[in-house]
């Protein structure tokens, strides 16, 4: 965070704080590949949507279907040291990766 900005600088002003931020793109090829693909996207974009679910109820809201996905699921959240109740928005990017990966890239059982 480079710098908070006073809500008196905006008009309405707001109930928070807004703050400047420096974005640094990563050097990890495997951001980079994952960066361009569309199908992680979608998958961000979905999960997004319903990041106030538990991540079971937005994976499924969003449209993710596995018959295994329970059981991936839960091999997550305990690799993760997740509680099952833990939110879409909690997530770290690389706790989205991973479960990206998990779904979309694993053999099918």
């Amino acid at each position: 965070m480079e710098r908070t900005v006073s809500r008196t600088c905006f008009f309405p002003r707001p109930n928070v704080t807004s703050a400047l931020m420096t974005l640094t793109p990563s050097d990890d090829e495997e951001n980079k590949r994952i960066a361009s693909d569309p199908i992680f996207h979608r998958f961000l974009i979905g999960l997004m949507q319903y990041r106030r679910k538990t991540l079971a109820n937005a994976l499924k809201q969003s449209g993710v279907r596995r018959e295994d996905l329970p059981s991936l699921l839960e091999v997550f959240l305990r690799e993760q040291g997740l509680i099952a109740e833990v939110r879409a928005e909690q997530l770290t990017p690389s706790q989205l990766r991973i479960l990206y990966h998990l779904i979309y890239l694993s053999e099918k059982a």
